[in-house]
């Protein structure tokens, strides 16, 4: 109670001071870049002082390297300030080639700092001692060092390889050892390079060996199997040639491979076509193969165009050494027509331009306006029948119902008149008597004849066609028709044409069972061999009529000219 009633005295009695206490404010903590505060706290109390200095380089803008200031009323007197000493220094010098060590960012360096370079990896500090520090002294700094290269970067050696260093450099005296690429030898019998001052000394040379090879030689129609560019080859270097497709080596063994030997290359195979490019075979047509030539031995079927047949029996032809050879030849056939009949006021329906027509072809004439045709039945179609075509029809004009002529005969369409000198028109088992015959399709005659040793070898939709077997010459018509009234025209018939010749009835024969020989042919047999006899000899058989007649042996010259007199005999 006593000290509660001496405080409110004294307030009475001092009033003043209780106003000045109210009225002083704190400060707080000041701002000094570069700069450091003791105490550090974040406000001070009026009139309390503290202490500051600088940094390296920094100094209190009053005098002395420390110093204060007192709050007084929340500012700073004097106010807190650090700058730049007069001795220090800036950003140390660049130096080429080489890195200050343990170098924090910093603008200013207080006087007598000191900083160390390091040259960077493959270069070395000049001079004695080889210092590398500088110093901060009255603002400036000590001259830094100079790097030189001392290391060596990878050599370029033209043929050549070594083992590369994997930091990409090497040290002062470091060596490589260097081993020319295939084909290239060293020029001399050094094979080291040495690093010295920053670039290689003694540098080996790889220069081209004499027993290498240039490039291979160029063999037509072949290719090199898994070769790659390349100017040089080593010595007893092989290589392999393939010959294109449809060609194939030539000689003995067929190989293909070249060696380099003493600097040039042996002999290449010579490739020769065996394949075969598709044929031209004018009028015939057969299946072409997919990849576009054919290989050794191939064959192909060839099938005559319409209207014309083979030559032979022969149907294939053959690839051989890249040539056809059997070729099958597709020519007229005789059963084929040639451009139809132009009849007046009429065309053909449906007619391209053709030259040639096969056998029983049908074409359709249509009459013109105005105009019809004439006969039994108006028929307008006409047929090819042995290589000539049947009447067309005649077209009329059309007055006031009845029909006027347009010209030409008035044959019906659809017969067939037998050429001159062309045999009877009579049918099998059956005369008529008519000068012409009406065709009509062979279904309406029945099944065709079988003539003895004959066969039929073509049906067509009117005829058939008949031939007969070997050493038989046919007698009559080749064709045989099949008329309206369901007659067959005339028949032919197969006579044997040939010669038996029994070797072993003939002592002078070498025995080679019985031989047959087609008449009107002659056949060379080959005779014994005798002792006086110096070269082989032969007997020419030729056969007339049915009647063979039989040479004396003689030798091949003696027969060709035909002064080999006499004949054989039988034995008795």
């Amino acid at each position: 109670m006593c000290v509660t009633y001496l405080g409110y005295l004294l307030l009475l009695w001092f009033p003043g001071v209780l106003h000045a206490q109210s009225a002083a404010q704190p400060c707080v903590a000041p701002r000094l870049p570069h700069g450091y505060i003791v105490p550090e706290q974040d406000q001070y109390a009026t009139e309390t002082k503290l202490t500051y200095a600088c940094e390296k380089g920094y100094k209190p803008a009053v005098e002395g390297w420390w110093a204060t200031s007192t709050c007084q009323s929340g500012t700073w007197s004097p106010e807190p300030e650090c700058i730049g000493s007069v001795d220090a220094c800036g950003a140390p010098p660049k130096v080429p080639h080489a890195v200050i060590m343990d170098h924090g960012h910093q603008e200013l360096f207080a006087a007598d700092t000191e900083l160390r370079y390091e040259c960077e990896d493959g270069y070395t500090a000049e001079g004695a001692g080889n210092d590398k520090t500088i110093v901060c002294i009255k603002g400036a700094w000590t001259k830094g060092p100079t790097c030189n290269q001392t290391a060596c970067t990878p050599p370029t050696i033209p043929n050549a390889k070594y083992a590369e260093n994997p930091y990409g450099w090497y040290k002062e005296g470091d060596k490589i050892w260097v081993t020319c690429d295939e084909a290239y030898e060293l020029k001399n019998k050094h094979a080291t390079a040495l690093c010295k001052n920053g670039s290689w000394s003694s540098v080996p040379v790889c220069e081209r060996s004499v027993d290498a090879c240039g490039a291979p030689p160029k063999v037509p129609h072949t290719v090199i199997v898994d070769h790659r560019h390349q100017e040089l080859f080593a010595a007893d270097t092989a290589l392999q040639y393939e010959c294109e497709d449809g060609y194939t080596a030539e000689g003995a063994g067929n190989d293909k491979t070249i060696v380099c030997i003493k600097g040039a290359w042996t002999k290449g195979p010579t490739c020769n076509q065996t394949a075969c490019t598709p044929p031209t075979i004018p009028n015939a047509k057969y299946t072409e193969n997919p990849y576009g030539w054919y290989e050794e031995g191939d064959k192909i079927k060839v099938t005559c165009d319409e209207a014309y047949e083979l030559k032979t029996r022969d149907t294939t032809a053959l690839c051989k050494n890249g040539t056809w050879i059997s070729v099958p030849v597709c020519e007229r056939s005789v059963d084929a027509c040639g451009a139809p009949p132009k009849v007046r006021h009429a065309v053909i329906v449906d007619h391209r331009h053709q030259e040639l027509f096969a056998a029983d072809t049908e074409l359709q004439y249509e009459c013109e306006d105005g105009y019809t045709a004439e006969g039994a039945g108006n028929d307008k179609t006409i047929v090819c029948i042995e290589g000539a075509w049947t009447k067309g029809p005649t077209c009329s004009r059309v007055t006031d119902g009845s029909s006027v002529t347009g010209g030409g005969d008035t044959t019906s369409a659809g017969s067939w008149t037998p050429p001159a000198g062309g045999g009877s028109s009579s049918s099998s088992g059956s005369n008529t008597g008519d000068t012409e015959r009406h065709l009509t399709t062979i279904d309406k005659c029945g099944k065709p004849h079988k003539i003895p040793k004959a066969v039929i070898v073509r049906t067509f939709r009117r005829s058939v066609k008949y031939r007969c077997q070997d050493y038989h010459k046919r007698l009559g018509p080749e064709y045989v028709r099949c008329y309206s009234d369901g007659t067959w025209s005339e028949l032919p018939t197969c006579q044997a044409s040939y010669c038996v010749v029994n070797t072993f009835e003939y002592p002078d024969l070498k025995p080679a069972g019985e031989i047959h020989v087609l008449d009107g042919d002659t056949e060379r047999l080959e005779c014994v061999d005798k002792m006086e006899w110096w070269f082989n000899n032969y007997s020419d058989g030729q056969c007339n009529n049915g009647i063979i007649h039989l040479s004396r042996c003689c030798t091949k010259a003696q027969l060709a000219i035909k002064t080999c007199g006499g004949s054989l005999t039988k034995r008795n």
